[in-house]
């Protein structure tokens, strides 16, 4: 499995050019996600986007993530899938914002991922996550080239032999806030896997207003009532018609 290498950056005045490099024993990876503002939803220029792709054979809820540096999904979503591909064990771990520690420790490998009619293969780290069923990360987009346009909701895909494919996808409604991990912790060791943490919180969706509370209107409810179907097909549809020739 590939995993994302980080040198640490040392000082030259710290160390002499004869004493070898000092070696530190690898931890566990691990990756924090901001507090999101409750009732404040994303801006619209720096909106995730999402969509309802096929992974595996079933319409999944997927979220393309920029601040993700690999790709996941849910155990339910892996159960749900048609055929049975590879998985390799593995042990890593994400932190989310309550600095609850999800154990990840199999990646499922080669998952068949549709997007208009065109078949991508995709890498998943399995993780319990509330929201989305899978999220694709950087590995995945910088593989495939890919262009977010979040003001609108747009993610283009160069594939092989430089074909383009453009997906509309949606952005989350004002009601739901998502935040991604902008962080990372500052020890750094070369060999481990940084993960993300998503985080959904519920925002205040704005009330509808009603008839009733509207003045003036409000008293005359009988007058402007709610539409509740189309109207009915006419009987006999107007229409005009014109003489050949006469708007020359």
């Amino acid at each position: 499995m590939e995993v994302s290498r980080v040198e640490e950056n040392q000082p030259a005045a710290t160390r002499s050019a004869k004493e070898p490099p000092i070696k530190r024993q690898a931890t566990a990876g691990r990756v924090f996600a901001l507090d999101a503002e409750v009732g404040k939803p994303p801006e619209s220029s720096r909106g995730p986007i999402t969509g309802t792709l096929h992974v595996g054979g079933n319409p999944t809820h997927v979220l393309f993530d920029s601040g993700a540096s690999h790709s996941f999904v849910t155990p339910e979503v892996v159960m749900r899938f048609r055929e049975i591909y590879p998985v390799e064990e593995v042990s890593v771990s994400v932190v989310t914002p309550g600095n609850q520690i999800l154990r990840s420790s199999s990646l499922v490998v080669g998952v068949p991922l549709e997007i208009v009619e065109r078949i991508f293969r995709v890498n998943l780290f399995v993780v319990p996550m509330i929201g989305y069923e899978v999220i694709l990360g950087m590995d995945w987009l910088s593989r495939n080239r890919a262009n977010l346009d979040c003001s609108r909701g747009r993610v283009t895909l160069r594939g092989d032999l430089d074909s383009v494919v453009v997906y509309q996808g949606i952005r989350p409604s004002t009601g739901v806030s998502v935040v991604s991990a902008l962080r990372v912790q500052q020890q750094l060791v070369e060999g481990c896997v940084y993960l993300v943490a998503i985080n959904v919180v519920e925002a205040e969706v704005e009330k509808e207003t009603k008839v009733e509370e509207i003045p003036v209107v409000s008293e005359f409810v009988d007058v402007f009532k709610s539409l509740t179907e189309l109207p009915p097909p006419r009987s006999n549809p107007f229409t005009i018609n014109l003489i050949p020739g006469r708007l020359q």
